[in-house]
């Protein structure tokens, strides 16, 4: 978030909450065997739908809200 213009930040705020979390549907996520030895779990989503989101090019889950702190 802190890599955009201050003026624009609060914009793409709402735009990113308006929009949701990404959670992505793969067919299978890569094994994280360097960080925690665990897959990412689809079923995640529907328990956590409403800040869960997924990076498929980091290999990450992240809290929503959390990426506005970071």
């Amino acid at each position: 978030m802190w890599e955009y213009p201050v003026n624009q930040r609060d914009e793409i705020r709402r735009a990113y909450l308006r929009a949701g979390p990404y959670q992505i549907h793969l067919s299978r996520y890569p094994f994280s065997q360097e960080k925690h030895h665990m897959w990412f779990q689809y079923s995640w989503f529907a328990q956590l739908s409403s800040w869960l989101e997924y990076s498929p090019t980091k290999d990450v889950a992240y809290c929503l809200p959390c990426y506005f702190l970071t």
